[in-house]
């Protein structure tokens, strides 16, 4: 019988987990996302002028953002 029962839910249990790994997932991309506005917003906020003085372009900020958001766990 406890076979049995192993053998029913054993599709569901697989599926549960795939459920939750999905979540934990997408969870992940979202702190990755509001990381990379984060960051991005920040970087961005300083003028062209100081970006200049410290060797940066628009393009660098996003990479940097970007990079930033990789990290996040």
């Amino acid at each position: 019988m406890s076979s049995l029962i192993q053998r029913l839910t054993a599709p569901l249990r697989k599926t549960r987990a795939l459920l939750i790994r999905e979540r934990d997932n997408l969870r992940l991309g979202l702190a990755r996302r509001e990381a990379y506005r984060q960051s991005y917003c920040r970087l961005a906020s300083q003028s062209n002028a100081e970006l200049a003085a410290h060797g940066l372009s628009r393009r660098d900020i996003a990479e940097q953002a970007r990079q930033a958001a990789l990290h996040v766990s």
